[in-house]
């Protein structure tokens, strides 16, 4: 960590298989406290990303697709009356 001056950019990844870049780190310093660090946007961090996210779209497989207000009716009572008459 005593390298972090050097650091040019920070990202995490899940296990979504997202990459997502840091723009603010709080770091522990020598002293006990810590240490605001910010970066700027990273053009290869946000290429990993774009390559990870159009991967994961490329091999994603659509399950199934409701709008959110038919969903809304389908599980009313309501809902069920309106669509049965």
């Amino acid at each position: 960590m005593q390298e972090r001056s050097q650091w040019e950019g920070v990202f995490i990844t899940s296990t979504t298989r997202v990459v997502k870049e840091v723009g603010t780190l709080r770091l522990p310093d020598e002293k006990g406290g810590s240490q605001l660090v910010e970066f700027a946007p990273h053009p290869l961090v946000a290429e990993i990303s774009k390559l990870v996210f159009n991967a994961m779209k490329e091999n994603a497989t659509l399950i199934l697709y409701l709008p959110v207000l038919l969903v809304y009716d389908l599980c009313t009572e309501e809902g069920r009356r309106k669509r049965l008459h």
